[in-house]
């Protein structure tokens, strides 16, 4: 068994709170929705960027979906994306 020293990374500390906030969420969120709940959670701040960042890496591994949404006045355009766990 290896004991790992030292301080835990911030990807194992974000990214179950990434997932605890989409499950405990019924509708799908922004990185914004996302990152507002991680401040409340961890007590601290966490750019945009970083949320971004962590979500990515979650839709790619395919725990999260990503759905983009029309843009509202622009035809063809995607607008907001939201994100929900994947069922």
């Amino acid at each position: 068994m290896v004991v790992k020293r030292g301080r835990p990374s911030f990807r194992s500390i974000v990214q179950p709170a990434i997932l605890a906030t989409l499950k405990a969420s019924r509708i799908p969120l922004t990185i914004s929705a996302i990152r507002r709940e991680l401040m409340k959670q961890l007590k601290g701040g966490t750019s945009w960027n970083t949320v971004y960042k962590y979500v990515d890496q979650l839709v790619k591994v395919g725990k999260v979906e990503a759905v983009s949404l029309l843009h509202s006045k622009i035809k063809g355009k995607s607008g907001l994306t939201l994100y929900r766990l994947r069922r």
